[in-house]
């Protein structure tokens, strides 16, 4: 029943409402695909036909301006009726950064007509910067409760089971968006010849051709990619649910988000995953759950034995292939030591229970600095014969290399690569010879790219501020859900920095890790402020106390 005062809403009974209106609206985005989708195909160039099979971010970006100019509206009558003001904070700082120098990289770009909304084939442009980060920011400020995480955790689960059952039929074959309703309702005529001639990744399997799943995502490193992002966090709830039947679906949707990831075969992505499924253990499996834990384990490696036997070994082709070439090179003696380190980390983890979470940080900032370094190294001495290494990110990350030296400061303007890159290929016999770069296929290029050291600066500052805050929050929370949240925000942060390594930042993953993100700032501002408050009371107790002893001892003599 709603609450109201003086005939207007209460602020919680508003919070209650935009939060779950965000999570609805996030949640019906992952489905708003090939909408009309080639409406504006003939301004392309026929020449980018394999290169524009994501024309339907530019309607998912469309979705989201709606939710976040709802959503100032809502910020503003709160202010305006609640006196609620706003506060300079690590949030406030990063989104505020990153959205300020996307505005000044636009200023300066002289084909502002297409950076305002980005390539049609991702939609990353300005109006992505800013209502995505603002998105963010907005989500902090509302109070969020344990019913409304409830509700996220749950949502996400069933939308996710769905994208994957529609990935799994997509894997053989079976497109079920690509039915003639669908078709019939939502696209123009252009749509079938289009799909016709979109370049999609094949297997041979008993001598039928099945596809790698492009996903209604629309493509799979982005498939996979959302999937390796949000599988530790519905793992996280589901090793912690109570309710069975909620905790049986919990486990469905673990299993099917590994399923989606392997099937996508992203190789980034798949070692986001593993490297996720290493750290679950240490963060969140104990006595009171490691049989569900193994459970899970078993229905992974089912899974994986299904899909390696369906697939004819290909599903794990390139983790065989890389894994062989790490061991037989100096890498090993770095794999055995970070190894040895995992385990006794997992061994001592409730003796150094206090610690656990600030050295797990530590130790994944220093793994993506020593991550930076590698791939600066790589920009800056790769060879004409190694440019082809990871899918030819080698070559791509070389010659973006020479664009930042031209403009490190401001950039590009946001999602203007493409018309920056020199697309004449030098090496075209040995890379990329019929296609066009329009991304740098690194989310921290691709941020520095876009608005520059500034903008690059501001998402750091974001990411690592909600991983350390995080942190320092769990050790405060006693509520078991709220607790499990925090828990599970510090994993998919982590993911969604390791897969940006190869990945870019792009609008089928964000809505959804950003909205996690949004809710994760505003329940780590309440824990600590309830800690402050905590503390402050538990002061004022002791100083009373001292003082009626004080009293007592003057009041005998």
């Amino acid at each position: 029943m709603t609450r109201r005062k003086n005939n207007s809403l209460t602020v919680d009974s508003i919070n209650s409402k935009i939060i779950y209106f965000i999570i609805i609206a996030i949640a019906i985005t992952n489905f708003i695909v090939r909408l009309k989708v080639f409406k504006n195909i003939r301004n392309f160039d026929m020449s980018m036909i394999p290169n524009i099979s994501n024309l339907f971010t530019y309607y998912k970006l469309t979705w989201l301006i709606i939710v976040s100019i709802i959503l100032v509206l809502v910020l503003i009558y709160r202010m305006y009726m609640y006196k609620q003001k706003l506060e300079l904070n690590f949030i406030l700082l990063g989104t505020g950064l990153i959205i300020l120098a996307a505005m000044v990289s636009f200023i300066l770009d002289p084909i502002q007509e297409v950076t305002i909304w980005g390539l049609y084939s991702r939609s990353n442009g300005l109006l992505a910067y800013i209502f995505l980060f603002l998105l963010i920011y907005l989500i902090s400020n509302l109070k969020v409760q344990s019913k409304h995480i409830f509700f996220l955790v749950h949502t996400i689960n069933i939308a996710s089971i769905i994208l994957v059952i529609i990935g799994i039929f997509q894997f053989f074959g079976l497109d079920m968006m690509d039915s003639l309703w669908f078709k019939q309702f939502y696209t123009p005529s252009e749509y079938k010849y289009m799909i016709e001639n979109i370049n999609i990744t094949s297997i041979k399997l008993f001598g039928m051709e099945y596809y790698i799943a492009p996903s209604i995502l629309g493509q799979f490193n982005y498939f996979g990619a959302y999937c390796s992002i949000i599988y530790p966090f519905v793992t996280a709830f589901a090793l912690n649910e109570d309710n069975i039947i909620k905790k049986i679906l919990l486990i469905i949707g673990s299993i099917m988000l590994f399923t989606g990831t392997i099937l996508a075969q992203s190789m980034g992505s798949t070692i986001t995953m593993f490297l996720a499924l290493l750290l679950i253990p240490i963060f969140l499996v104990n006595k009171r759950n490691y049989k569900i834990f193994m459970v899970m384990c078993f229905g992974y490696t089912i899974i994986s034995a299904v899909i390696n036997r369906l697939s004819s070994k290909w599903a794990f082709y390139e983790i065989y292939k890389y894994t062989t070439q790490v061991l037989s090179s100096k890498l090993l003696a770095i794999v055995i030591l970070m190894l040895i380190i995992y385990i006794l980390l997992f061994i001592f983890r409730s003796k150094i229970s206090k610690y656990r979470y600030s050295l797990v940080s530590i130790f994944i900032i220093l793994a993506l600095l020593i991550g930076a370094i590698s791939y600066i190294y790589i920009i800056n001495n790769v060879a004409e014969q190694n440019m082809g290494i990871l899918s030819n990110r080698g070559y791509i990350w070389h010659y973006s290399n020479e664009l930042i030296k031209d403009n490190f400061i401001f950039g590009y303007g946001p999602d203007n690569l493409f018309y920056n890159f020199p697309q004449i290929n030098p090496h075209s016999d040995q890379f990329m010879p019929n296609n066009f770069v329009d991304k740098p296929h690194n989310m921290y290029l691709q941020v520095l790219l876009d608005t520059g050291i500034f903008g690059l600066i501001g998402f750091m500052i974001l990411l690592i501020g909600l991983l350390l805050k995080a942190n320092k929050a769990i050790d405060l929370e006693t509520d078991l859900y709220k607790n499990t949240f925090l828990k599970a925000l510090m994993l998919v942060i982590t993911a969604y920095m390791i897969q940006g390594i190869v990945n870019d930042n792009h609008l089928t993953v964000q809505p959804t890790v950003y909205l996690i993100m949004g809710i994760g700032a505003s329940l780590i501002k309440q824990t600590l402020d309830k800690a402050k408050l905590d503390k402050l009371m538990l002061d004022k107790a002791k100083l009373t106390n001292a003082k009626l002893t004080s009293a007592k001892k003057d009041k005998n003599k």
